[in-house]
């Protein structure tokens, strides 16, 4: 209820605080060559309301306009028939 966060259910908020500290960074959890993905899911994740991307903001969003290798899991296919 309002803008408290009580997370993970049973603690105080200090706890809930401490608990958030602790975790990684959307940047943490994605590889540096999605690092556009990764700032705009991170701007979705925003705690404010007011300052979380839009979606019709998030189509302008560079992620878009990113280039992408054609095989992003870098499999190979040479060899197979």
């Amino acid at each position: 209820k309002g803008t408290r966060l009580i997370w993970p259910k049973g603690v105080t908020e200090v706890e809930s605080v401490e608990a958030v500290e602790k975790m990684k960074t959307v940047h943490d959890l994605v590889v540096p060559e999605h690092r556009e993905f990764a700032d705009m899911i991170a701007s979705f994740l925003k705690f404010d309301p007011a300052s979380r991307l839009k979606a019709k903001d998030a189509l302008e969003h560079p992620f878009f306009s990113a280039t992408f290798d054609s095989d992003p899991l870098g499999s190979s296919t040479e060899g197979q028939e």
